[in-house]
């Protein structure tokens, strides 16, 4: 693209009024993605929380996950989706990885949770749950969910809690 018309674009992307419109033409013409959530839950025996998946016959078994909806935080999405599909309640604890799916419009939001309220009914989506110990992980599980995995071990002793303040319905990391 020549200078004349970066010049150009700049001007007319000026023109529009505030961040939000802006956003909302970016939303129409650029790529778009998919926003999930992963919890990982690790015991203090080194095991993982997995989920038995219905819907992925290639890759049942899974971190605990879904999609951001509407309005909700990742954080709302990630209580949600657990109390939706298992019916068990997890505390998030902090954020640990942002990861982007290779070959998909998909960006996962990794998680590190503890369970508040452990599973207690299968789903729809959900016919099982187990622990596994984190070195012996069923071998169908996706790499990217042993990528996030491991992000999240390596971090458990190293991390230091965000600040987080709700303000006109947006979350805020000081």
């Amino acid at each position: 693209m020549n200078h004349d018309l970066l010049r150009l674009a700049s001007r007319l992307w000026g023109i529009l009024p505030n961040e939000a419109v802006k956003t909302r033409v970016l939303a129409c013409l650029g790529t778009r993605f998919i926003v999930s959530v992963w919890a990982v839950a690790i015991d203090v025996n080194d095991s993982v929380l997995l989920f038995r998946h219905t819907h992925d016959r290639a890759h049942p078994w899974g971190l605990p996950s879904g999609r951001v909806e509407g309005s909700e935080t990742p954080e709302e999405a990630l209580h949600r989706e657990f109390r939706e599909e298992v019916g068990g309640r997890l505390s998030v604890q902090r954020l640990v990885a942002i990861l982007r799916e290779p070959e998909l419009p998909a960006l996962r939001l990794v998680y590190a949770c503890d369970i508040e309220s452990p599973p207690l009914v299968a789903s729809v989506e959900v016919d099982r749950w187990a622990y596994f110990a984190v070195d012996g992980l069923p071998p169908t599980i996706r790499h990217l969910q042993r990528v996030a995995i491991a992000l999240a071990r390596a971090q458990a002793d190293t991390w230091q809690p965000a600040i987080t303040t709700r303000t006109h319905g947006s979350t805020m990391h000081d």
